[in-house]
């Protein structure tokens, strides 16, 4: 049996999961949507701090990375957004032309055998975004393209450039990165589109002994496209649109008259369904989601907290309210436990150990409020798996805390549990990356690029 599965289930696929973050929340119905978090981790050292470990895809990931996670926030429509990788135009470039038929047989320029592979897309300096429906022969481009006309547009070197829309400022700040490009719809280019019209036409070979121009002829299941061919010397050196037509899906091209044995070849290109411009996110083959994530400040009354770092980035879903089975709803989630000591004689130092001396449970500092000598102190702390043996007891109300660098003492008025059911939801992402620093003064954006 041969078969295959298209890159539109790829798009299909990355379409369902920005639909399920985007559904509104539905009152009558708890289980109506998806509620999507991102979350931060691991404060303390990785073994090779300059070498993260690579997260392996098992079941036991679910619950490692609950160990050291600290805390999350929730993602919502407006925080997705389907994207490409980033083509900048640059002079001198030669970049593939837009082709219905991209295959291992019909490669584009580039050496690309699927045209989502291909670089027949460009973003222009000022965050325009074109569609390259002819290279000129695989020529060099050299003029950039600025219009915003709704058809197509042939410039001075030769190049045919369909444009599709423009990069607003908030999703440049939010979406655009080095690497990837959000894709967006101009409701202008949607409108003016047209299904099954013909752009272009390429010459498959350019024939020979012609004595006077031949006819074009394009017959198909569309209407109204008529096209006339340019000589150069004896053969045919273009084929020039005069009508683009409609309704074609099927086009065969054919010259006619101007020499017996003239035999030049052509071949009609035929737009995406619905026409350039009318669906960017399937032309441009969008089956990447970029997820984002502002971190302001200590936002959430401390859940991300400000005196510590983190290395590790991930995304999860439908997780808990920390003692129920009710899905948390809330922005933000401490996913950390604390301890409110009284008579604490000295400040704890952030990642020093903290022991309980009753309960004899074990603790690492995360963040620390600064106290007055003898008063009160909240101190959010994590107990990570350093090996099978790690000591994870509970601390208790019973117990004066110790920290292994300050020497500070406290005694413990309350165990406060995190927002978040520890190991609840589904984990759909994990990252494990260098040390990420974070200060009172500063925000953090987060991006995740997810391909379907």
């Amino acid at each position: 049996m041969a078969a295959i599965i298209t890159n539109y289930y790829r798009l299909f696929n990355a379409k369902q999961f920005v639909e399920s973050v985007a559904e509104p929340y539905a009152s009558s119905d708890a289980n109506a949507n998806t509620h999507h978090y991102v979350f931060i981790g691991r404060p303390q050292q990785w073994d090779n701090e300059n070498l993260p470990p690579t997260p392996v895809d098992s079941i036991n990931l679910q619950f490692d990375a609950y160990k050291d996670m600290i805390a999350l926030k929730r993602i919502f429509g407006g925080d997705v957004a389907h994207c490409v990788p980033r083509e900048d135009w640059v002079s001198g470039t030669v970049y593939d032309e837009y082709d219905h038929d991209v295959t291992s047989t019909n490669p584009a320029y580039s050496g690309a055998t699927t045209l989502f592979l291909a670089n027949f897309y460009v973003m222009t300096d000022e965050y325009k975004v074109y569609k390259c429906l002819f290279n000129n022969g695989n020529s060099a481009s050299t003029v950039k393209p600025t219009s915003t006309s709704t058809s197509p547009v042939t410039l001075a070197d030769g190049y045919v450039w369909k444009y599709m829309y423009t990069i607003d400022t908030d999703s440049i700040l939010k979406f655009l990165t080095p690497e990837f490009m959000p894709v967006l719809a101009c409701s202008t280019v949607q409108a003016a589109a047209v299904d099954g019209a013909i752009d272009v036409i390429k010459i498959t070979y350019a024939g020979n002994a012609y004595v006077s121009t031949p006819t074009v002829n394009i017959i198909g299941d569309g209407s109204g496209a008529t096209a006339v061919a340019t000589l150069s010397g004896a053969t045919v050196a273009n084929i020039t649109m005069t009508a683009r037509g409609s309704a074609f899906h099927v086009a065969n091209v054919t010259l006619t008259g101007g020499a017996p044995g003239a035999n030049a070849q052509a071949r009609a290109i035929m737009g995406p369904p619905g026409g350039h411009g009318k669906n960017p996110i399937d032309e441009l083959g969008a089956y990447y989601v970029m997820v984002t994530a502002k971190l302001n400040y200590d936002e959430g009354s401390g859940d991300f907290p400000v005196t510590n770092d983190f290395r590790r980035i991930g995304m999860l879903i439908d997780p808990q309210n920390h003692g129920s089975n009710v899905r948390a709803n809330a922005n933000t989630l401490t996913a950390v436990y604390s301890l409110t000591t009284a008579n604490t004689t000295a400040a704890f130092a952030v990642d020093e150990i903290i022991t309980g001396n009753v309960s004899g449970a074990v603790g690492k500092i995360l963040s620390t409020t600064d106290p007055v000598v003898g008063g009160a102190a909240e101190t959010r702390f994590i107990q990570p798996l350093a090996d099978a043996n790690t000591n994870q007891v509970a601390f208790t109300t019973s117990d004066y805390i110790t920290g292994s660098n300050s020497g500070s003492v406290g005694r413990v008025t309350a165990v406060n549990s995190p927002e978040v059911k520890l190991h609840s939801g589904t984990v759909l992402y994990v990252d494990n990356r260098r040390a990420i620093s974070r200060a009172a003064d500063q925000s953090e954006s987060i991006h995740i690029v997810i391909e379907f």
